[in-house]
């Protein structure tokens, strides 16, 4: 009876650290896409505040933003798969969106200006 108690402590001990991990690999991955897409939105927003200030977004910003977090992404070792990243701005909200990786799949809103 004691091997048992010992096999069923060492499997729930197992499967808490397996979720442990796993929870903070998801975690950590979204924190890094995070500050990627971040870091690329305050970069096209400069490079399109540069061109023209006075348009919300154009699409020179839209690619710009894209192209700026594929580099960003592979810079940092995240998997993107650069069909699958999608751009879009509506009115005044711009959204990246990866649909494929599911540990890195970030959906950004952000205002222009903020």
């Amino acid at each position: 009876m004691r091997v048992r108690s010992i096999l069923l402590a060492s499997f729930w001990i197992a499967l808490f650290i397996w979720v442990g991990y796993n929870g903070m690999q998801a975690v950590s991955s979204y924190f890094t896409t995070n500050s990627i897409t971040e870091d690329a939105f305050r970069d096209a927003a400069d490079r399109q505040r540069q061109r023209n200030p006075s348009e919300l977004f154009s699409s020179d910003f839209l690619a710009d933003l894209r192209a700026t977090v594929l580099t960003g992404a592979r810079r940092q070792g995240v998997m993107v798969d650069a069909p699958s990243l999608k751009v879009t701005a509506e009115g005044g909200l711009v959204k990246v969106k990866d649909t494929v990786d599911v540990k890195a799949h970030v959906t950004l809103t952000k205002e222009k200006g903020a």
